[in-house]
């Protein structure tokens, strides 16, 4: 969970993230099966650090991506 209480899922099996608000309403999606920035292959883990900012587990491409900024 973010520090604004946003709710990061990794969704592995198609290959994006997903947003949800604390009440589980749906902000926003993105990703897709690939290897170029903001793209996945099998994402598996999620961290949020106190400024806010996402990282992926991009298991398929053997990489750490960070996202900036996501957070309502």
């Amino acid at each position: 969970m973010a520090p604004s209480g946003v709710v990061y899922v990794a969704d592995s099996g198609n290959d994006r993230v997903q947003a949800f608000d604390p009440q589980g309403r749906f902000l926003a999606q993105w990703g897709a099966d690939g290897s170029d920035p903001g793209e996945f292959s099998d994402p598996t883990g999620l961290a949020v650090d106190a400024g806010g900012s996402l990282y992926v587990a991009d298991t398929g491409n053997n990489r750490v991506e960070r996202f900036d900024g996501l957070a309502p």
